[in-house]
C-alpha cells in the first residue's frame, strides 16, 4: 500500500510540474491600442486627417518659380491635402538632386495629388539650370524660389531639407538627408501610424 500510495503522489507531483512548465512558456497577453485604420488608408494612398502642434507655416508664402506676375504659393493646404512634403531642392550644386526628384516621383504614384501636396523650394541655382532640370525629369510639382527673405523664415542647414506639414500646415517633422522612395514611403506611414496611436 505505501509503494502505492508513494507511486501517486510521485504521479501527482510530476504532473503539475510539466504543467507549472507550460504556463511559463505560453506567450503573454499583449494589449494595444493602435487603430490600424488610418496606415490602412495610407497603404491605398489615403491619407488621414493629420493634425500636429508644431510650428504653424500655414500663413508662409513663397514665391512661384519662374512667375512673371510674382505670383506666391501659400503653405495652407487645399482641402484634403492631409499631408504636405516641402523639400529644399538645389540642382545646381546637389548631385544626388535627380534621385531626389525621382523619389518624390515614386512617391507621388502612390499617394494623388488631392492627399498629398509636393512643393520643391529652389536652393541657390540658376534659373536655366533649373529649368532644364524641370524640361528633363518632367517635373510636375509645384516649384518655389528660394530668396533671402525666405530663407529667413525656412532656415536650411542641408540640402535636402524636408518640412512634413500636416492638414492644418503646422510642423510635423523636418528631416535633414536624402530621403529615398522607401524611406519617404516609410516616414509617411510613420506620421500616420503615429498619429493613429495618439488618438
Amino acid at each position: 500500500m505505501n509503494n502505492k500510495y508513494t507511486s501517486l503522489a510521485v504521479t501527482i507531483l510530476l504532473s503539475l510540474t510539466v504543467m507549472a512548465g507550460c504556463s511559463k512558456n505560453e506567450p503573454p497577453q499583449v494589449t494595444t491600442n493602435q487603430t490600424p485604420t488610418a496606415t490602412a488608408e495610407a497603404e491605398k494612398g489615403k491619407l488621414p486627417i493629420l493634425q500636429s502642434t508644431g510650428k504653424p507655416m500655414a500663413s508662409l508664402t513663397l514665391p512661384a518659380f519662374n512667375s512673371k506676375d510674382n505670383k506666391e504659393i501659400g503653405l495652407r493646404p487645399n482641402k484634403g491635402q492631409n499631408l504636405t512634403i516641402l523639400t529644399a531642392w538645389s540642382p545646381a550644386w546637389f548631385d544626388d538632386s535627380p534621385a531626389q526628384i525621382e523619389a518624390l516621383k515614386e512617391i507621388r504614384k502612390n499617394y494623388p495629388a488631392e492627399s498629398l501636396r509636393i512643393i520643391c523650394l529652389v536652393y541657390d541655382s540658376p534659373q536655366d539650370t533649373v529649368k532644364k532640370c524641370i524640361t528633363e525629369q518632367n517635373i510636375t510639382f509645384e516649384i518655389a524660389q528660394g530668396t533671402p527673405q525666405v530663407y529667413e523664415k525656412l532656415p536650411i542647414e542641408s540640402i535636402p531639407t524636408y518640412w512634413f506639414l500636416d492638414s492644418d500646415g503646422n510642423t510635423l517633422e523636418i528631416y535633414e538627408a536624402l530621403l529615398n522612395a522607401e524611406d519617404l514611403d516609410a516616414k509617411i506611414n510613420g506620421l500616420v501610424r503615429d498619429f493613429s496611436q495618439s488618438e
